[in-house]
């Protein structure tokens, strides 16, 4: 029976002789465990790039938080050193 799965898929006589031994339901069952299975490699590459493209975004969004950072804190440079009383200096790191 499991013979004629591997051929590319069961004969119909394979199917009838199955049905008639274990019934409709297990046999609706192993068709669709043999369908998962055909779909499981494909499913296993697409997470694989998808957790790649994730680990690259995720290195992009760092580069560009940590640029920010240094960003903000050059404007607080430049506040702090335009700020003409010490209460506008203080306003710069608030």
């Amino acid at each position: 029976m499991f013979a004629a799965i591997t051929n590319g898929g069961p004969s119909w006589s394979t199917m009838i002789r199955a049905v008639g031994l274990i019934g409709v339901p297990s046999v609706i069952a192993m068709w669709l465990v043999y369908q998962g299975s055909l779909w499981s490699p494909k499913i296993y590459a697409e997470t694989v790039e998808v957790h790649q493209t994730q680990a690259q975004e995720r290195q992009l969004i760092d580069q560009q938080i940590a640029k920010e950072d240094q960003i903000y804190r050059l404007l607080q440079r430049i506040c702090s050193n335009t700020a003409r009383t010490p209460d506008d200096r203080q306003r710069c790191f608030d």
